[in-house]
Protein backbone atom coordinates (compact mmCIF):
# COMPACT_ATOMS: atom_id res chain seq x y z
CA UNK A 1 0.00 0.00 0.00
CA UNK A 2 2.74 2.33 0.81
CA UNK A 3 4.60 1.54 -2.46
CA UNK A 4 1.55 2.50 -4.28
CA UNK A 5 1.00 5.98 -2.30
CA UNK A 6 4.61 6.48 -3.21
CA UNK A 7 4.55 6.21 -7.09
CA UNK A 8 0.67 8.55 -6.66
CA UNK A 9 2.61 11.17 -5.11
CA UNK A 10 5.34 11.18 -7.89
CA UNK A 11 3.27 10.76 -10.32
CA UNK A 12 1.75 13.74 -9.26
CA UNK A 13 4.81 15.91 -8.54
CA UNK A 14 5.43 15.72 -12.17
CA UNK A 15 1.81 15.90 -14.13
CA UNK A 16 2.24 20.30 -14.01
CA UNK A 17 5.33 20.00 -16.69
CA UNK A 18 4.09 16.80 -18.27
CA UNK A 19 0.59 18.39 -18.38
CA UNK A 20 2.31 21.20 -20.73
CA UNK A 21 3.42 18.74 -22.87
CA UNK A 22 7.25 19.40 -22.04
CA UNK A 23 10.12 17.71 -21.82
CA UNK A 24 10.00 16.15 -18.12
CA UNK A 25 14.24 16.32 -18.18
CA UNK A 26 13.80 20.08 -18.61
CA UNK A 27 13.50 23.24 -16.13
CA UNK A 28 10.04 24.63 -16.36
CA UNK A 29 8.10 28.27 -15.08
CA UNK A 30 5.29 27.43 -13.22
CA UNK A 31 4.59 31.01 -12.50
CA UNK A 32 3.77 33.75 -13.71
CA UNK A 33 1.15 31.83 -16.26
CA UNK A 34 2.36 32.81 -19.84
CA UNK A 35 -0.38 35.75 -21.00
CA UNK A 36 -0.64 36.73 -17.00
CA UNK A 37 -0.63 40.67 -16.27
CA UNK A 38 0.76 40.69 -12.80
CA UNK A 39 2.30 43.81 -10.61
CA UNK A 40 5.76 44.02 -9.00
CA UNK A 41 7.72 42.69 -7.37
CA UNK A 42 6.67 39.73 -9.03
CA UNK A 43 7.72 35.98 -7.73
CA UNK A 44 8.47 33.57 -10.58
CA UNK A 45 8.34 29.70 -9.39
CA UNK A 46 10.10 27.11 -11.29
CA UNK A 47 10.91 23.43 -11.40
CA UNK A 48 14.07 22.40 -11.80
CA UNK A 49 12.89 18.92 -13.97
CA UNK A 50 15.00 15.85 -13.61
CA UNK A 51 16.59 17.53 -10.25
CA UNK A 52 14.49 15.09 -8.37
CA UNK A 53 10.73 13.85 -7.73
CA UNK A 54 8.58 16.53 -8.00
CA UNK A 55 11.49 18.43 -9.71
CA UNK A 56 12.76 20.17 -6.72
CA UNK A 57 16.46 19.46 -5.51
CA UNK A 58 19.55 21.40 -4.57
CA UNK A 59 21.51 21.10 -7.29
CA UNK A 60 21.29 19.75 -10.90
CA UNK A 61 23.67 16.88 -10.67
CA UNK A 62 24.79 14.17 -13.44
CA UNK A 63 22.65 15.47 -16.60
CA UNK A 64 23.90 15.31 -19.99
CA UNK A 65 26.99 17.71 -20.25
CA UNK A 66 26.66 18.87 -16.87
CA UNK A 67 29.31 18.68 -13.41
CA UNK A 68 27.86 18.70 -9.94
CA UNK A 69 27.22 21.96 -8.75
CA UNK A 70 25.44 22.83 -12.28
CA UNK A 71 22.54 24.79 -11.59
CA UNK A 72 19.75 26.90 -13.11
CA UNK A 73 19.90 30.45 -14.74
CA UNK A 74 16.61 32.70 -15.09
CA UNK A 75 16.78 34.44 -18.15
CA UNK A 76 14.82 37.90 -17.76
CA UNK A 77 14.44 39.74 -21.29
CA UNK A 78 17.25 38.62 -23.35
CA UNK A 79 17.92 35.30 -25.15
CA UNK A 80 19.34 32.32 -24.07
CA UNK A 81 23.58 32.18 -23.82
CA UNK A 82 24.42 29.58 -26.84
CA UNK A 83 26.29 26.26 -26.02
CA UNK A 84 29.82 27.05 -24.37
CA UNK A 85 28.80 30.84 -23.77
CA UNK A 86 29.61 32.05 -20.54
CA UNK A 87 26.51 33.07 -18.64
CA UNK A 88 27.14 37.01 -17.33
CA UNK A 89 25.89 37.91 -13.66
CA UNK A 90 23.16 40.50 -14.17
CA UNK A 91 20.00 41.75 -14.01
CA UNK A 92 19.09 39.46 -17.06
CA UNK A 93 20.86 36.80 -15.95
CA UNK A 94 19.88 35.00 -12.16
CA UNK A 95 22.03 32.84 -10.99
CA UNK A 96 19.82 30.12 -9.14
CA UNK A 97 22.99 28.53 -7.59
CA UNK A 98 21.56 26.73 -4.15
CA UNK A 99 18.75 25.22 -5.78
CA UNK A 100 15.91 28.32 -5.25
CA UNK A 101 12.51 27.36 -6.67
CA UNK A 102 11.27 30.70 -6.49
CA UNK A 103 12.90 34.25 -6.85
CA UNK A 104 10.86 37.55 -6.43
CA UNK A 105 12.23 40.27 -9.44
CA UNK A 106 11.01 43.98 -9.53
CA UNK A 107 10.21 44.64 -12.85
CA UNK A 108 9.27 47.94 -14.52
CA UNK A 109 5.68 47.99 -16.48
CA UNK A 110 5.74 46.53 -19.57
CA UNK A 111 5.83 43.18 -20.99
CA UNK A 112 8.14 40.86 -19.71
CA UNK A 113 9.80 37.13 -20.85
CA UNK A 114 11.63 34.90 -18.58
CA UNK A 115 13.01 31.42 -19.37
CA UNK A 116 15.17 29.39 -17.88
CA UNK A 117 18.78 27.05 -18.74
CA UNK A 118 20.53 24.92 -16.91
CA UNK A 119 24.01 25.61 -16.96
CA UNK A 120 27.73 24.14 -15.62
CA UNK A 121 29.30 25.09 -11.70
CA UNK A 122 31.63 26.98 -14.31
CA UNK A 123 28.72 29.51 -15.35
CA UNK A 124 28.76 28.01 -19.07
CA UNK A 125 26.03 26.27 -21.26
CA UNK A 126 26.78 22.83 -21.98
CA UNK A 127 25.36 21.11 -25.37
CA UNK A 128 22.14 20.31 -25.59
CA UNK A 129 21.34 22.10 -21.84
CA UNK A 130 17.93 21.92 -21.00
CA UNK A 131 15.92 24.76 -20.90
CA UNK A 132 12.04 25.38 -20.10
CA UNK A 133 9.89 27.02 -23.06
CA UNK A 134 9.83 30.59 -22.87
CA UNK A 135 7.01 32.37 -20.39
CA UNK A 136 5.99 35.65 -21.41
CA UNK A 137 3.53 38.29 -19.07
CA UNK A 138 2.73 41.95 -18.60
CA UNK A 139 3.56 44.12 -15.60
CA UNK A 140 1.47 46.75 -14.30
Amino acid sequence: MKAAAGVLIFGFGIMPVAARGADPVAPAILSPAPGAVVSSPVTVTITQGSAGPGGMAMAMPDMPGMSRGGHLHLIVDARLPAPGAQIPMDSHHIHLMHGETSKTLKLAPGKHTLQLIAGSVGHTVPANAPHSDPVSFEVR
